[in-house]
């Protein structure tokens, strides 16, 4: 690695084990101190360069320690971010992100249990809409400006009440990682959590019970607090997006025309929910530590106990055997002093409240006394009167009591792990697979264009009219003008057209190097030029990496390398090494000139005006293009039969030619 290179960037991986627990715990970067200069380093609480910030799950505490102290673990990636490959003692390699596949590591939410190698592909957001999100609705295309919610809360004593678009703010999270989350305004199913008092204002009630009822009457009277919580304990039942507002960017392809008055509301209501549609291409590839997700458990999957996991993490770290057991029974020893302490504590409450409803006997006899004495008679309310509301007062002050002693016993309804079930996953760790098309050195860069000026004009006498791709003055549309006319001259004549495009499996990757040499021979290209390509494509080693373990060198003897300026010329010279093995037959007339075959680029289309003779052109390529490393795929294969008796095969028709079979189109 170069001096000045970054080590970690922004919500990068990492991990540490606990010098505490002595078990391994996981983050992410914050900040990183490198680029900074050196006033800005002073003004700082950084200590040096060398520096980050991090910010730990699932407490949710940020740590400023040196760069050293930390492992990484996964890349902060997406796809055509460019990357660079360092190696030591070589020099650098860059290319750029194709495809990632992210695979974590999952906890599934108010139970222990964790679930590895989750694709990151299975996951469904718990958030239906995020704001600053892209969206669609119909052929209309905008970005998310607002969402407002409707959120299902159940507390302890089994009442069920809705509150429109809570403030995440106005509740205190009693679940751990929720710390940890970046965005404070996220609310998801089976979120525990503390709610004030003041957010029943604006409740609905869909089922009160006796409980909540007389919390809600003592709170409205001013009840004395001081003894009392102003807290509610609830947890999350369900979240229904009631409304999105949308800001309108444009109108994708429609009869209608764009006018201001054609254009959709900007809020979005009711049914028209359905119709707006998310559009997330990275979705899979943007989740990270912290985040929740919907998913549907497996019957593949393997469920494991955290503490399994953390101790599986652990030993990858290499951490000494005689030193995590007494770190974890000391762990296990200081869990058990406070469960004892709590529930002394709770004991010493509950006495405290039987006190005060249990009066001693003498206050029972004076109680009695003054029952007994006459009232004044100026009184207008009866006696009996005054006894009932004492007596209701006394009542909704012992549930008030029970109300909070049932709080301190909070329970989410118990969440079902076998297979098929839904549920709300944490993620815990992540690990990315990564496609990376690797770019060639500047200095070959130079020499392929060298040799690229010098072999194209000789292609040119070599190459047929039938190939339209990878030529001067040549392109693909110009077939496609040739399709065109042919198929209208043979509508004008009630003549049937069969077309069969054919498409290759892999085509640069499938051509054999020592194969391309012999062809560039046979066509009597100058042995300087050939011995040049031959040089570029020989002795190339490949190591595959598949997560830690890295396998054997490899020899590399196949493929045309992607983004070398030579590949398209190369591949065009062995298709026609191919098309002059075929010897098609007949074809379809246009004027004096018969066409049986067109090129485009790395795809070819056999054309005529009968079916055996397209099949029995197919066969001779699949054998001829065999020999030279190309299989065609069946699944991008389409034929097409044009003509106006056209209309009695049905689309979705397949065309079989020996073991292959080619779907209509």
């Amino acid at each position: 690695m170069e001096k000045d290179d970054e080590k970690f960037f922004y919500e990068d991986e990492v991990a540490m084990v606990s010098p505490k627990s002595g078990l391994v715990k996981y983050g992410l970067v914050l900040t990183t101190n490198r680029s900074r200069s050196e006033n800005e380093l002073m003004k700082s609480v950084y200590n040096n360069f060398n520096e980050i910030k991090v910010i730990w799950h699932p407490n949710g505490a940020e740590e400023i320690i040196p760069d050293d102290k930390v492992v990484l673990m996964d890349r902060s990636l997406m796809p055509g971010d460019v990357v660079r490959k360092v190696s030591e003692g070589k020099p650098s390699q860059f290319g750029y992100c194709e495809n990632i596949n992210i695979y974590a590591t999952v906890k599934i939410l108010n139970t222990n249990k964790i679930i590895e190698n989750i694709s990151s592909r299975n996951f469904t957001h718990t958030k239906s809409f995020a704001i600053d999100s892209s969206v669609f609705y119909e052929s209309w295309v905008g970005g998310v400006y607002d969402v407002k919610c409707k959120v299902t809360f159940a507390s302890q004593d089994g009442s069920i009440f809705t509150l429109e678009d809570p403030y995440r703010q106005d509740f205190i999270s009693l679940s751990t990682s929720d710390s940890f989350s970046i965005d404070d305004n996220v609310f998801y199913p089976g979120q525990k959590l503390k709610m004030c008092l003041d957010s029943f204002e604006n409740a609905k009630f869909i089922r009160i019970s006796n409980l909540m009822s007389c919390l809600w009457h003592n709170y409205k009277k001013k009840y004395n607090y001081k003894f009392v919580s102003k807290w509610v304990k609830v947890y999350v039942q369900d979240i229904a997006v009631s409304s999105v507002e949308v800001e309108w960017y444009c109108q994708t392809t429609s009869k209608i025309k764009g006018r201001e008055e054609n254009w959709p509301e900007r809020i979005i209501t009711g049914d028209n929910l359905k119709k707006l549609k998310t559009i997330d291409l990275f979705e899979s590839c943007s989740i990270q530590v912290g985040d929740t997700h919907w998913y549907t458990i497996k019957d593949t999957d393997n469920l494991i106990t955290m503490k399994q996991w953390r101790n599986k993490c652990t030993e990858t770290f290499n951490t000494a055997p005689d030193l995590m057991p007494s770190l974890i029974k000391k762990e296990t020893n200081y869990n058990k002093l406070l469960g004892t302490l709590n529930v002394s504590n709770e004991n010493i409450s509950s006495i405290k409240i039987r006190q005060i409803e249990k009066p001693s006997n003498k206050d029972k006899c004076m109680l009695q006394s003054k029952k007994s004495e006459p009232k004044p008679s100026t009184s207008t309310i009866s006696t009996s009167s005054i006894h009932t509301l004492k007596s209701n007062r006394l009542k909704r002050n012992r549930m008030w009591k029970l109300l909070v002693k049932k709080n301190k016993q909070f329970n989410v309804p118990k969440v079902s792990t076998k297979p098929n079930s839904k549920v709300v996953v944490e993620i815990c760790y992540t690990q990315s697979m990564i496609d990376v098309i690797w770019t060639l050195s500047l200095a070959y860069k130079i020499l392929a264009y060298c040799i690229l000026d010098r072999i194209k004009p000789l292609s040119e006498g070599v190459l047929g009219q039938y190939q339209g791709g990878f030529r001067p003055n040549r392109t693909t549309t110009d077939q496609i003008f040739c399709i065109r006319q042919i198929a209208q001259n043979s509508w004008e004549y009630n003549k049937e057209l069969y077309i069969l495009f054919i498409d290759f499996e892999k085509a640069y990757d499938s051509i054999h190097r020592s194969t391309l040499i012999n062809i560039l021979k046979e066509f009597n290209f100058p042995i300087k030029l050939v011995n040049l390509i031959k040089a570029s494509l020989e002795n190339t080693l490949i190591k595959i990496k598949i997560a830690n373990a890295v396998s054997e060198t490899v020899r590399v003897s196949t493929s045309l390398t992607q983004g070398n300026a030579l590949s398209p010329v190369l591949f065009n010279l062995v298709l026609e090494k191919i098309v002059r093995g075929l010897n098609t037959i007949d074809g379809v007339a246009m004027g004096n000139t018969t066409i049986d075959l067109l090129a485009y680029a790395d795809g070819l289309a056999f054309l005529g005006n009968n079916l055996d003779t397209v099949k029995q052109n197919c066969r001779k390529l699949i054998n001829v293009a065999g020999k030279r490393g190309l299989k065609i795929n069946d699944k991008k294969t389409k034929n097409v039969i044009i003509g106006r008796r056209s209309r009695k095969y049905q689309q979705g028709e397949f065309m079989e030619i020996d073991n292959h079979k080619f779907k209509r189109a």
